[in-house]
């Protein structure tokens, strides 16, 4: 059978979105997300089955080949219910509610997510991967059961449908007396009794590198020098580097580790893993200096270029688990495979990258992982040749699938990742692919005349009403971007979508930020976002901004408003560390001291450079060499040289005169 005579093709041909058209010659008859889909169902009046998951997804693919490309199952499928398929990076607003009704449901959630929905799509039952036999029992057991009792089916998706619309409910707060030192630390000793102190991470599988819970943990312990935080984060960064969810051979990061020992990945790899991973390794490297952490920098930064980046200047989605239906097939390799290649540097090879009882896999296979020898002098360039011929080989072979649409909430992860490595590293290649990728952004996600934007570039258009996420990423990337160059401009720029996003996603009497936009369409239920997960909640990065902005500006209201978004959760902050740890950061900013680095003069700029890394954790950093409005500038005068004055809480202490001066200054402060 040829590619243009498929058996079957469904609605999802029409699709853009690389997920769902993996879908399209499947004889279950899909259809897309839409109005449309909904109101046939009710028409029907027959049960909606949502199936979401991403193009990454190794179990996504497993359920497709059991089930959905299995006649029999199929016509269980079309014959009882009205079938959607949803790419949940296309549509996380969906992928976010049906995930919440089945937690509530089962208690765990997943990829691929399915849900079972009356015909006006509120929640029945749900559950993650099925096996082809279980799945049709499901079905048809669901299927009788509304034809028998439909006035039970609606009762349960009322309480269920009630049930997702009070998760997140967050009891108004009006004080910040609460935020204290004092819950940063009965959290943490909460949170670290759960640590792995000899493999690093959670002292449990699976393991996901969850990089803003060690970029809390390096603030963590940088503050109140302590060692506890300080060696489990060491512990962790370096065990990941060396294992196998780290690429030997190519650099980046899998999804997560399925092991205890970061051995093991789903072959997977995420663009918004690798670009928070940038970010955390190159602030652990600025604190630490270990070369380590800088070569995880640039070799995660030349994957993404080489994998990732397209001629536009923006980065994809995803790559893969699986090639030629195997997963992990492209990254592993039989000892037969090496010394083969190798020859006579088989040794050297075996001997640093555990081709051994540690390094073996499973079907005569090894995962390559970094042991803890230190190379020799004379190894280290032999090691590069060796990696080089690998790579040689390993690129004939077929590569995972790409997923090649763009987000902009990854997209912006990326520009600030790119930042902070130039920041770190004053690579100035590095900026440059920040600046790009950030053009890439407001040609095609940036509506011309307003601060409206869209979520996702396929094909060459822009689609979907941007969420939450998207605007706080982007004006987070905004703010790295000024960091790294002190250009005003940027901070507008963010104060502008800030301001937008106000109008438009705020919500007055909770708050808070909804998830989608005021205008979007209308789902069962409308949520905040506010447990950190792989990705920081959309609620804690706008709070985070709010806070840098308001100091920026001198905008008490937004500083304020950050305090109260932070208040709301110092329960769930205190009990439950690593799903707060981004509120953690704005919390120890605002207990423990976040100072205004001002510059002015006629020279600011030239002087501040060496400035720039302080931005990265508890400073902003304010240049001008023209006179400002702000409250920065006031009673400070324009000179030829100009001065460093270090402020907290609106007062300056004595100007420095020199960058040396301003750090010791600086680190006499609580840090």
């Amino acid at each position: 059978m040829t590619a243009t005579t498929h058996k079957f093709t469904n609605e999802l041909a029409k699709a853009t979105s690389p997920y769902l058209l993996q879908h399209a010659h499947n004889p279950v008859q899909w259809r897309q997300w839409n109005d449309a889909t909904i109101a046939e169902a009710k028409k029907a009046n027959k049960l909606i089955l949502v199936s979401i998951g991403y193009s990454a997804c190794h179990w996504c693919h497993v359920m497709e080949h059991e089930s959905f490309e299995d006649e029999q199952v199929a016509e269980i499928m079309n014959t009882h219910f009205i079938n959607i398929k949803v790419d949940r990076e296309e549509r996380p607003d969906v992928d976010y509610i049906y995930m919440a009704a089945v937690q509530l449901m089962t208690g765990r959630g997943g990829w691929p997510l399915n849900c079972i929905c009356l015909p006006d799509g509120r929640p029945l039952y749900g559950g993650t991967y099925f096996q082809k036999n279980q799945w049709k029992e499901v079905l048809l057991q669901l299927a009788e059961y509304f034809k028998r009792e439909p006035l039970k089916c609606e009762e349960y998706a009322t309480e269920l449908t009630h049930g997702v619309n009070k998760t997140e409910g967050i009891v108004r707060i009006n004080s910040d007396r609460i935020l204290s030192k004092e819950t940063l630390h009965t959290s943490f000793e909460k949170w670290s009794a759960q640590f792995d102190n000899e493999n690093g991470g959670p002292h449990r599988a699976p393991k996901f590198p969850m990089p803003n819970n060690y970029e809390y943990l390096l603030f963590y312990a940088m503050a109140f020098k302590n060692e506890k935080s300080d060696a489990h984060l060491q512990l962790t960064l370096t065990k990941m580097y060396k294992g196998g969810i780290y690429d030997q051979l190519g650099g980046g990061f899998a999804r997560y580790s399925t092991d205890l020992y970061w051995k093991v990945p789903h072959f997977e790899k995420m663009l918004y893993d690798n670009a928070q991973l940038i970010q955390l390794y190159a602030k652990a490297y600025a604190c630490y200096g270990n070369a380590q952490y800088l070569n995880a920098v640039n070799e995660t930064i030349l994957f993404l270029q080489t994998e990732f980046c397209a001629p536009n200047g923006g980065y994809y989605t995803a790559l893969d688990a699986d090639s030629e239906g195997v997963e992990g097939k492209y990254y592993v390799w039989t000892e037969m495979e090496l010394r083969d290649i190798l020859q006579s540097d088989f040794e050297t090879l075996s001997k640093y990258y555990e081709i051994n009882d540690t390094g073996y896999w499973e079907h005569d296979n090894y995962i390559l992982m970094r042991n803890n020898l230190l190379c020799e002098a004379g190894d280290v360039e032999l090691l590069e040749t060796i990696k080089s011929k690998l790579l040689l080989e390993r690129n004939k072979r077929i590569k995972p699938g790409l997923d090649d649409k763009q987000l902009l909430s990854t997209n912006a992860q990326t520009v600030s990742a790119l930042a902070t490595a130039y920041i770190v590293t004053g690579n100035q290649a590095y900026l440059d692919s920040a600046l790009k990728c950030m053009a890439f952004i407001e040609d095609n996600f940036l509506q011309h005349g307003s601060e409206h934007l869209l979520h996702t570039f396929t094909k060459g258009k822009a689609d979907i009403d941007a969420f939450a996420d998207d605007y706080a990423s982007l004006i987070e990337a905004y703010i790295y971007l000024y960091h790294a160059t002190f250009t005003k401009t940027y901070m507008d720029r963010a104060s502008e979508l800030m301001e937008y996003s106000m109008q438009h996603f705020f919500d007055a009497e909770q708050g808070l930020f909804y998830f989608t936009h005021h205008h979007s369409e209308k789902l069962f239920a409308r949520k905040f976002e506010t447990q950190d997960n792989v990705t920081p909640a959309s609620n804690s990065v706008f709070a985070k901004c709010l806070f840098v902005l308001g100091r920026y500006f001198s905008n008490n209201v937004y500083v304020a408003l950050s305090k109260e978004m932070l208040a709301k959760v110092q329960s769930e902050l205190e009990h439950y560390a690593p799903a707060f740890s981004n509120w953690s950061i704005l919390q120890l900013w605002i207990t423990n001291g976040y100072y205004d680095v001002v510059v002015y003069g006629r020279n600011a700029q030239e002087k501040s450079s060496p400035l720039k890394k302080l931005s990265m954790n508890n400073c902003i950093v304010i240049v001008d060499d023209k006179p400002n409005s702000t409250a920065h500038f006031e009673n400070k005068t324009m000179s030829d040289d100009a001065e460093i004055y270090i402020c907290d809480n609106e007062m300056c202490f004595a100007p420095a005169t020199n960058t040396d001066e301003a750090f010791k200054l600086i680190n006499t402060f609580p840090l």
